[in-house]
C-alpha cells in the first residue's frame, strides 16, 4: 500500500470521503472526535507519520483496499487520523466504505477495528412533499429498516400535534420536545435532509442533521427494538 493513494483522482476521492467522514463522526465518537477537530494544531501528518500509520491501518481494514486519510490532526507529542477505504456503490444504490479511527502517542500508532459505513439517498414523502434524504447507517441496520425508521422519524418530527416524551423519563417534557423541534427546523424544501441511524442493544436512534456550530445540539428520536408500539419511542439530544 502506498501513501494513501496518489494522483489527482485519488485526491478527489479523498476529498469526497473526507466530507462524508465528518458526517460520520457522530457514529464513531461524537464528543471526542469533534473536540479534537476544534482543538487541532496541525491539520497534517509528517511523512514518517503517514508511513507508520499505513502499516498499522491495513491490519484493521479490508485486505487489498486502497486506503485514504479522511481527517487528521497532529500535536507536538501525539496525533490522530481517520483512515477509510474508497466508497463502493452496490446495485441497490447503497454506498459502502470502511473507516478506522487511529491515534498515536509520541511515536506508535494504534487503530480501532474498522467500522462499515453505509449511505443512501432516497426521496421520502414528508406530509405530501417529496424530500431528498441522505441516510447514513451501519452494518447492523438493514436498508429496509433504515428507510422505515427515517420515514417514521420524519413523520413524527414534522407533525405539529405529535407528543413525544424525553428518554430521560422527566415528566412534562412533551412541551420541551415541541420547543426543541421548533428551534431546530428541517432544512428548506429545496435542501437535502441528513439522517444518521445508530443502534444500541434495545434501541435504534434516528439523529437529524449535523452539529451545525459549537455549543449546538443534535436531536434524535429513539425507537425500541423491535419497534412494536409507539409508547416506547422518545427523544433526546447530544452535544459534539
Amino acid at each position: 500500500m502506498g501513501m494513501f493513494g496518489t494522483g489527482m483522482t485519488c485526491r478527489r476521492v479523498a476529498a469526497h470521503v473526507a466530507a462524508s467522514a465528518l458526517f460520520s463522526l457522530a457514529a464513531i465518537a461524537p464528543r471526542g472526535a469533534m473536540a479534537r477537530i476544534h482543538n487541532c494544531e496541525h491539520a497534517s501528518l509528517l511523512p514518517e507519520d503517514a508511513e507508520r500509520l499505513a502499516l498499522v491501518a491495513k491490519h484493521v481494514l479490508p485486505a487489498n483496499s486502497e486506503l485514504m486519510l479522511a481527517e487528521r490532526c497532529r500535536w507536538a507529542d501525539s496525533a490522530f487520523a481517520w483512515v477509510t477505504t474508497a466508497r463502493v456503490v452496490a446495485g441497490n444504490g447503497v454506498a459502502q466504505w470502511w473507516m478506522a479511527s487511529c491515534s498515536r502517542d509520541a511515536r506508535n500508532w494504534t487503530c480501532d477495528s474498522g467500522v462499515l459505513h453505509q449511505e443512501i439517498e432516497k426521496d421520502i414523502d414528508v406530509e405530501g412533499l417529496s424530500r431528498q434524504v441522505k441516510i447514513r447507517f451501519g452494518a447492523e441496520t438493514s436498508l429496509e429498516t433504515a428507510e422505515s425508521l427515517s420515514s417514521e422519524a420524519l413523520r413524527i418530527y414534522v407533525k405539529a400535534s405529535e407528543s413525544l416524551p424525553r428518554c430521560s423519563g422527566t415528566q412534562g417534557e412533551e412541551s420541551s420536545w415541541r420547543a426543541l423541534r421548533d428551534s431546530h427546523p428541517l432544512p428548506a424544501p429545496s435542501e437535502e435532509i441528513r439522517i444518521t441511524i445508530s443502534r444500541e442493544s434495545n434501541r435504534a436512534w434516528v439523529w437529524f442533521g449535523e452539529f451545525a456550530r459549537p455549543g449546538d445540539v443534535q436531536t434524535g428520536i429513539a425507537f425500541p427494538v423491535p419497534d412494536t408500539q409507539p409508547s416506547g419511542r422518545c427523544w433526546s439530544t447530544r452535544e459534539p
